[in-house]
């Protein structure tokens, strides 16, 4: 049972040694029950002014055992002058005689046996007994221990101890000897409904005031003794002038040196610390020594977990940036820029955006944004458009690059894209600017980033000038700016190259991704990544394989994270991958590899690039009708850009082996004569391969040859020495032919390629293979184009089954539909296989499909199914 006495008087006669402390404090019942858990260690630990002190005085008025207290000072903090203290109080409470105290306190004097001594006295009490130790981080570590061993030994003994910071009685270790509770810092801060039943406002206020205080029960109590009714406004400040007068009276009661002071007030610009940005804030000052004073006095505290951070409590903060402002506002944007850069080092962009946006610094804006361009864009668009878009165009337009990011972020948005356009003209149009009003380093992000919108929206061509500004921006560059943006260069030349390669300037491009990854550094991990995978794609599609295989050998010793090999910047990588599978031929590695587009197709710039060497796969794997099917799926899915002529031109050659992979010939023709560019050498070499497969040996050597003259690629000119070896061997016999055999040989050896051979048809490819006898493959070679002027006719009975076989899955329901036997439909069926190049039913319909031989059901209009 709690006992009810009233009065400092009557309580310090029972609690000896107990400080005084106020009347008509708030109480707290809810920490009543922590202190009363019963463990033999209790650890109350707080940062100054979180009402340790207080709590403990109140506890103890109302606790059903005897207590003492002991103050750890100078004079009790060793082993012997605790003894001492605790055998006074114990005297004092009428525990222990006064000759019998004596005694034991002579034998406690140096040279003596303090805890024996103690031990003896203690054993004697048969009273439940709680020492309570207040400011036990004074103490010698050799007292804390004591403590513990005298606890292990007294069954009835209970210590609670307070302290400001981490002691030995807080020990991991410590709890295989002895039972512990701790009441933490955030225990002992009033909650807003605590702060709201004690001072009698409304939630809203209360929430302010524990904003401002964050609980701090110093600041409770003082408005508590202060709040008669007074207005909202009113409290707050009585909260601010009474967290103000505690800060003096602790800084005089130390006294602080006033370069303290000083550093503090730098310090408090940022809202959480480390010793290094301690450092940078205060140059000069003792930043550790200092920091650990201001939580010893209630100023602030260090984290408890992970690395050590330093956080004010938000009244103190408040303070000490009004003294900053005060005294030393010259120094804030040196003080703004040190905070910045230290949450860009520790990954907080935002952070570092957001505060440099509120304190009206948008040059120091600029800066964070061209240090984080390309993670604020892809992981932080939203809280970009929330951050910027606050601020008036007015004050945002002598920022251009503020401009261009918040451009970019509204253009993500559908229902803001008119907006982001206007804003990126008003952008745009500061790249073109002559007058220096730019920096260099701003005319490199913003010229940068007009060429990748531009790209993206798909004006190929118009991308191409702001590239090259950018690139000559980047040669301008003095050492400081190249140094300062270091890491975002790369990312930058590998936006640069993938412009230069849509655009048609491959060599540019090669050259510029292969700057980006030199300039790359080890520990950057995705900073080169982009570089390095464009390069390996882009060698793998121009049919460099050994320079392609290189680059791919250099991703996966890299270690690079999933989120990258599988996403928009690994996409080239894993271009690269399937290309090199199959010219391996090994098609099922291929496909692991590209099935990693799935998720990009629709969102994608690489969709034709992706679309492309998917259908190839398909190819390679027998199964074109699926193949084609897919493209022009993947085709529908973009609209208007996906008919596009650029669009069809891209898809032209891959389209055609799908349907020459069918004997489809007369659409193949069609898509050469309806998408293809009119006179290029991959145009020549598609149109070579038709005449071959219709039987035109000759054209296709007069194309072969002269697409050879103007190839563009590796790729292009391993297909037009194969196919020129094909047409001669045709036509001039094996001996004649030798020396352009030996030519397509060496080119395919030298470049790493096989796919060439697999797109000729299968009799070609053995006369062909048969001519090079020391050709060595890790596979069978097996042609996919089929050989003939035109595919079987279907019979008009094999046309009535095969629509009978769209609408139904079993032999049975076709016979029963067709009123004949099963055994006559398996007939039917094997002849229609045959003929469409398929072994199951869904590949016969994708394939009827794909080559247009499904007609309407005569049953029906041919618009819908018969009534």
């Amino acid at each position: 049972m709690r006992s009810t006495r009233q009065g400092d008087a009557e309580s310090s006669t029972t609690i000896a040694g107990a400080p005084r402390i106020p009347s008509g404090l708030l109480e707290r019942p809810r920490l009543y029950s922590l202190l009363d858990s019963g463990a033999p260690l209790t650890v109350v630990r707080g940062i100054g002014g979180s009402g340790k002190t207080v709590l403990l005085r109140q506890w103890a008025d109302h606790a059903d055992r005897h207590v003492i207290w002991v103050d750890i000072d100078r004079q009790a903090s060793s082993p012997e002058g605790f003894t001492v203290v605790v055998l006074q109080r114990l005297a004092r409470s009428g525990l222990l005689s006064d000759d019998r105290a004596r005694a034991a306190i002579d034998g406690a004097q140096p040279g003596g046996e303090p805890w024996q001594t103690l031990t003896g006295v203690l054993s004697t009490i048969d009273e439940s007994l709680v020492i309570i130790v207040d400011k036990a981080a004074g103490a010698d570590d050799s007292t804390l221990r004591g403590i513990v061993d005298v606890l292990v030994g007294h069954p009835s003994l209970r210590v609670i101890a307070a302290a400001n910071e981490a002691t030995r009685l807080d020990e991991p270790g410590l709890a295989f000897l002895v039972d512990r509770v701790t009441v933490s810092s955030i225990d002992l801060m009033f909650t807003e409904e605590e702060l709201g039943a004690a001072l009698q406002v409304d939630p809203a206020t209360a929430r302010e005031v524990h904003r401002l205080s964050g609980g701090l029960p110093l600041v409770a109590h003082a408005l508590a003794r202060a709040n008669t009714g007074i207005a909202r406004s009113d409290l707050l400040a009585v909260a601010t002038d009474a967290m103000e007068a505690f800060m003096r009276v602790r800084i005089e009661a130390a006294e602080y040196d006033p370069r303290s002071i000083d550093a503090l007030a730098r310090m408090s610009l940022a809202d959480e610390l480390t010793v290094e940005l301690a450092r940078d804030l205060a140059p000069g000052a003792e930043a550790r020594g200092i920091l650990d004073a201001a939580a010893h006095y209630g100023f602030g505290s260090w984290s408890e977990e992970g690395s050590r951070v330093f956080t004010f409590i938000p009244l103190a903060r408040e303070l000490l940036r009004r003294e900053l402002h005060r005294r030393f506002p010259e120094e804030l944007p040196r003080l703004n820029r040190a905070v910045a850069d230290w949450r860009l080092q520790n990954g907080m962009p935002v952070a570092a955006l957001e505060s440099a946006v509120v304190t009206g610094d948008l040059m120091l804006a600029s800066h964070v944004v061209k240090s984080s361009w390309f993670t604020l864009l892809r992981q932080h668009g939203e809280r970009v458009r929330e951050i910027l878009g606050s601020v008036p165009l007015g004050r945002l337009r002598p920022y251009p690059l503020l401009v261009m990011l918040l451009a970019i972020c509204y253009n993500a948005v559908g229902v803001r894209r008119v907006r982001g356009l206007q804003l990126f003209a008003i952008a745009a149009a500061a790249t073109k600017s002559t007058n220096g009003e730019i920096s260099q380093s701003d005319r490199v992000f913003l010229c940068a980033a007009e060429s990748s919108a531009l790209r993206v929206l798909g004006f190929h061509t118009r991308a191409i000038p702001p590239a090259q500004r950018a690139l000559e921006a980047v040669d301008r560059l003095s050492t400081e700016e190249a140094e300062q943006y270091r890491e975002q260069l790369p990312r930058i030349y590998a936006q640069l190259g993938i412009t230069f390669y849509y655009g048609g300037e491959l060599a540019l491009a090669l050259e510029v991704l292969g700057m980006g990854l030199a300039l790359a550094e080890s520990g950057q991990r995705d900073a080169g990544f982009s570089c390095l995978a464009m390069l390996a794609g882009i060698h793998a599609l121009d049919g460099d394989i050994p320079e392609a295989r290189r680059f791919v050998e250099l991703v996966r010793a890299g270690g690079w994270p999933d989120e990258l090999l599988d996403g928009y910047q690994g996409t080239f990588y894993r271009v690269a991958e399937a290309v090199i599978a199959l010219e391996e031929l090994d098609v099922e590695a291929a496909q692991r590899h590209v099935e990693v587009f799935a998720p990009h197709r629709a969102t994608s710039e690489h969709w034709l690039v992706m679309a492309c060497v998917e259908a190839m796969v398909e190819l390679q794997a027998g199964a074109a009708a699926t193949g084609l099917v897919r493209l022009d799926s993947t085709v529908a899915e973009h609209g208007r850009s996906g008919h596009a002529p650029r669009a069809r031109r891209a898809l032209s050659t891959v389209r055609m082996l799908l349907h020459l992979a069918l004997g489809n010939v007369e659409a193949a023709r069609d898509v050469l004569h309806r998408d293809a560019a009119d006179a290029d050498a991959r145009t020549m070499v598609d149109r070579a391969r038709l005449a071959l497969v219709t039987g035109q040996a000759a054209e296709a050597l007069r194309l072969t040859r002269e697409a050879g003259r103007s190839a563009p690629s590796s790729q292009v000119s391993a297909e037009a020495a194969v196919l020129e070896a094909v047409a001669l061997l045709r036509t001039v016999g094996e001996v004649h032919s030798k020396p352009a055999v030996d030519r397509a040989s060496a080119l395919l050896v030298d470049r790493g390629q096989l796919l060439p051979l697999t797109l000729i048809p299968a009799a070609d490819l053995e006369r062909l293979t048969e001519a090079i006898p020391a050709l060595c493959t890790p596979r069978p070679l097996v042609s996919v184009i089929r050989h003939g002027a035109a595919a079987q006719a279907l019979t008009p009975r094999e046309q009535v089954v095969l629509r009978a076989l769209a609408r139904s899955t079993s032999t049975s329901a076709i016979a029963a539909e067709l009123s004949v036997s099963t055994n006559t439909v398996k007939t039917q069926l094997k002849s229609l296989y045959r003929k469409l190049g398929a072994s199951n039913r869904e590949q016969a319909v994708a394939i009827a499909t794909a080559r247009h031989l499904l007609p309407p059901d005569p049953e029906t209009d041919g618009t819908g199914p018969a009534s």
